[in-house]
């Protein structure tokens, strides 16, 4: 379970895997603003994709 609140952050910084594994991921806002106004993204990257690169083309 990752907790997003607020300020915009989640109570994790990172996720591990295991490859070709099933998992389940659930998101929980934890804040006092609604969530329909405080809506989070989550983007799950494969092992050994370029950050810098992800982010640059997703613009």
């Amino acid at each position: 379970m990752i907790e997003g609140n607020d300020q915009m952050q989640y109570n994790v910084n990172e996720l591990k895997a295991v490859a070709g594994k099933p998992i389940k991921l659930t998101l929980k806002h934890v804040g006092k603003i609604p969530k329909e106004a405080m809506g989070h993204n989550l983007v799950i990257l494969q092992e050994g994709t370029d950050q810098v690169c992800f982010c640059f083309e997703s613009k």
